[in-house]
């Protein structure tokens, strides 16, 4: 079958775009972080709940599936003044923490940034803003199964090891979603995991994320697409692969990583990685095929980066504070950026109706974004001059 398009090119000049945009001026919170020790998987629900509970008004707990072991929910917090509901160009933004078990730190960082967004909501104008102009999901971990095996069994508490890595099936839930560059057959999933992935699948049609990252640990660094390139295999030879977008990528990569309080030296976690601006492309890092990044991208045009969030996968429970401290401000100026480039709705001329599924090209990319039901588009860009060719099937 074959589609065509109608398309017409309109020049936006440099500044000139009609599009709202949010300038924020960051404020730096210096408030000591509660973090005390690593929760599990009933622990980390029952925060979850009493979060929503709590904050009512600008929260909303749900689940998007269940793990393999016991069925635990794979739970999700929005945040915002509408978090039960996607609004009309409200972004929606999304982060994703500990889809390998063992690499536990992001559980409890995306734990205290919702309590810390939430609980900052009426007093703090800057996070006030964000919550109002933004819908931010949160699933603090994406494999409650390795999660738990991890945290309850002291010899796998380890800064390199891989025990907890993977889920109750022994597979590696970053490894196995469709790759568009190295096409990989999910026939030998066990049927257990391959529900889970496409639960995130499934997720990712009903929402559509402008902005996103998944968060990791055993190194410290922001790395971008592509992880693979045509013909790579896992841990293969390192080969940069760069993307349409990589101005826009590399800008996002850079805008966290300069946020951190660290030195060139920090970005250093072993004798044989060396990230002097703490960023890399993924693939010129490690290749890996069937990546959540690489699939949110080129599947569903969302922006994601991969977050490295410490040298120490599995770090004492002690340094947790040190560690939030230490990524706060990053992951909320990471959040602002949904806000930059240019935002719409394309409709119909004579009936005024949204256009559903619309492409958005800019400067002749090969990349695009697409509307969504109600005729809206989010295009990450940055300042410049721009022409944005808009197609519609006929």
């Amino acid at each position: 079958m074959f589609l065509y398009y109608s398309c017409r090119d309109i020049k936006l000049p440099e500044y000139g775009m009609k599009t709202t945009v949010l300038v924020i001026c960051m404020h730096f919170i210096t408030a000591t972080a509660l973090l005390k020790n690593y929760r599990k998987f009933e622990e980390t629900s029952n925060e979850l709940k009493k979060l929503s509970n709590l904050y009512s008004d600008i929260s909303h707990l749900y689940s998007i599936g269940n793990s393999v072991e016991g069925g635990r929910e794979l739970y999700v917090i929005a945040l915002g003044k509408y978090a039960k509901k996607h609004q009309y160009l409200i972004p929606d933004v999304k982060y994703i923490g500990n889809i390998h078990g063992n690499e536990i730190v992001s559980k409890e960082i995306l734990l205290e940034l919702a309590n810390f967004l939430l609980s900052s909501y009426s007093t703090n104008t800057t996070i006030g803003l964000l919550l109002n102009k933004t819908r931010i999901h949160i699933m603090p971990t994406m494999n409650p199964d390795g999660m738990e095996k991890s945290i309850s069994n002291m010899e796998l508490h380890s800064c390199t090891g891989v025990g907890g890595r993977y889920n109750s099936n022994k597979e590696d839930l970053n490894r196995n979603f469709p790759d568009k560059i190295v096409p990989k057959s999910q026939s030998n999933l066990q049927p257990e995991t391959r529900n889970v992935i496409l639960s995130i699948m499934k997720w990712l049609e009903t929402e559509k994320f402008v902005l996103s990252a998944n968060f990791h640990g055993g190194a410290l660094v922001v790395s971008y697409p592509y992880d693979s390139y045509p013909n790579a295999i896992d841990n293969g030879p390192s080969k940069e692969y760069l993307t349409p977008d990589n101005d826009i990528f590399t800008h996002l990569s850079r805008v966290y990583a300069n946020s951190l309080p660290v030195s060139k030296a920090d970005f250093k976690c072993n004798s044989f990685e060396n990230f002097d601006e703490g960023i890399t492309n993924g693939a010129a890092w490690y290749p890996i095929v069937g990546g959540m990044q690489d699939y949110n991208y080129i599947v569903h045009k969302t922006f994601e980066l991969t977050i490295e969030m410490s040298c120490c996968k599995f770090p004492n429970a002690s340094d947790l504070p040190s560690l939030w401290q230490r990524h706060k401000n990053s992951l909320i100026i990471f959040l602002q950026k949904s806000h930059i480039g240019i935002k719409g709705t394309v409709f119909e001329e004579n009936t005024k109706l949204p256009i559903d599924g619309a492409k958005i090209f800019v400067n002749y990319r090969s990349t695009y974004v697409e509307t969504s039901k109600l005729g809206e588009y989010w295009r990450l860009l940055l300042p410049g001059t721009y022409i944005i060719k808009v197609c519609i099937k006929d």
